[in-house]
Order: C-alpha cells, then sequence, then structure tokens
C-alpha cells in the first residue's frame, strides 16, 4: 500500500485552525503592546514607582515594560527591569500572579492569569480538533469525508465548550473595567479607555475570531459520510491553502442549487 500525502492534515493545520492562530496572537499583541502604553504612563505617574522612571525616555521605558510583559506571560514573574548607560530601575511587582497581596496590582494579575487561560484554550481545542482528524483518518484534502468531518466537528459539544472558553477572553476586558473602577483613580480610567481607543483593531481581531470558532458559517444541512463514500472533489493547490471547508461548502450548496436548475458548469 502505497503512503498518502497528508493533504488534509496540511489543510487542516493551515486554515481551519487559522482562527486560533489569529485569537492567540492577537490577545498576545493586546496585552504586551498595547497593554505596555498603559503600564509605562503608570510607572512615570503612580506615587510608588515615579521616582524609579521619572529619568527615562518614553519609548525606553516602554520597551522595558514590553519585556516585562512578555517575561509575565511565560514565566508568571512580572519585574520590570530598565537599564539605560548610569541609569537602572528594578521595581518587582509579584513573583506569580496569585502570590504576594492579591488585592495589588489586580489589573497585571487578572491579564497574566486571563493570558494563560486564553492560551490553554486554543492549545486545547487545537489538540481536540487534530486528535479528532487523526482518529477519523481521512488524509485526502478532496475526500469528501474530510469535508463532512470539519463540517460536523465543529458543532460537537467538546469544541464549543473550548470555544466558549477561548470567548472567555472578553471576561479579561470586563475584570479589566471592573479594577479599573474599584481603583477610583481617574487618570487609570483615562488610560484604559486610551488603551481601547489604540486597540481597536486586535480587539476586532479577537471578535472576529471567537465568532468563527463558535458561530462558524457551516451549510445548514446535516450530511453524513455514508451520502459522500467514495467522492472526490477536484480542490487546487491553492484552496489547500486558503480556502475553509465552511467557504467551500457554500460554493457546494450554490453549484448543487445551480445543478438542480439546469446548470451543471459549477459541478464539473
Amino acid at each position: 500500500m502505497r503512503p498518502v500525502f497528508p493533504s488534509a492534515l496540511v489543510h487542516f493545520v493551515i486554515v481551519e485552525l487559522s482562527a486560533v492562530y489569529v485569537l492567540g496572537a492577537a490577545f498576545y499583541n493586546l496585552v504586551v503592546n498595547d497593554g505596555s502604553s498603559i503600564m509605562e504612563a503608570l510607572l512615570k505617574t503612580e506615587n510608588w514607582s515615579r521616582e524609579q522612571f521619572a529619568d527615562f525616555s518614553d519609548e525606553k521605558l516602554k520597551e522595558c515594560v514590553s519585556h516585562a510583559l512578555q517575561r509575565m506571560i511565560v514565566s508568571g514573574e512580572m519585574r520590570v527591569l530598565c537599564d539605560d548607560g548610569d541609569m537602572s530601575a528594578d521595581f518587582f511587582i509579584f513573583s506569580a500572579p496569585w502570590q504576594g497581596t492579591i488585592a495589588s496590582f489586580q489589573i497585571v494579575r487578572v491579564v497574566c492569569l486571563g493570558t494563560w487561560f486564553t492560551w490553554l484554550m486554543c492549545i486545547s481545542l487545537a489538540a481536540y480538533s487534530l486528535c479528532c482528524l487523526c482518529r477519523e483518518g481521512v488524509w485526502k484534502f478532496g475526500d469528501a469525508r474530510y469535508v463532512v468531518f470539519t463540517w460536523n466537528l465543529e458543532r460537537r459539544p467538546l469544541y464549543r465548550a473550548f470555544g466558549m472558553g477561548i470567548a472567555g477572553c472578553f471576561s479579561v476586558l470586563i475584570l479589566w473595567q471592573i479594577a479599573v473602577r474599584r481603583s477610583g483613580s481617574s487618570a487609570l480610567s483615562d488610560l484604559s479607555m486610551q488603551l481601547f481607543i489604540r486597540a481597536q483593531l486586535d480587539i476586532a481581531l479577537v471578535l472576529y475570531s471567537a465568532k468563527a470558532i463558535l458561530y462558524p458559517s457551516t451549510p445548514v444541512h446535516h450530511w453524513d459520510h455514508s451520502r459522500f463514500k467514495g467522492v472526490m472533489f477536484s480542490r487546487s493547490l491553492l484552496n489547500m491553502v486558503s480556502q475553509s471547508n465552511d467557504a467551500f461548502g457554500t460554493f457546494l450548496l450554490d453549484a448543487l442549487w445551480r445543478a438542480k436548475h439546469g446548470h451543471m458548469a459549477h459541478l464539473e
């Protein structure tokens, strides 16, 4: 038996899981790049840190904060280290988001835990989907059974549970606003509003990706494998790296409707 190139696996990893990648990357950018602007402003204005960072330029301090947020996401430790020639500063916040005085730096703790949870849900959804594909054992991209598999996968309870978990990343933004209001700081409230304005693109990408995962444009019919046994669609290499099976399903339904009315060209 000749080995089969797993074109379905390639398509699944590149196209079908793309919404998971976009959501994870957009949320990371929202935290590290957009969030660093808020943290940088706080360090230069609040009494507990103003003296240490007053002499650093905004650009340098933002770079230091960005690196600190990256380390926080990886290790859990939030520590702003800044070194610029003769000037240096070391501002320790916590070694883990659940350690120390929980009431302090609530926003930073929520962001850290929320980012971990969001990434865990993204990884879990991707791993579950890949396991289901391997269990299905369909490896050809043009195989109709593979197309039906992805349509049905999006309706499975565990897939939707992981999707709901990913959508939980919006609770981080809600908790952020609650923490801001509880702080009673008008400066922090203004900075928070600036973040939401500056991060519109990242927030839009997170929203779109979450919608694509939870509410995909899957064909409304409930297809089953028995109807497609032995059917092999002709799909190009470009389609393998760009066209989702949901988009293909829309095209297929349109072609079937046209064929029913005597226009067979789209089915050939």
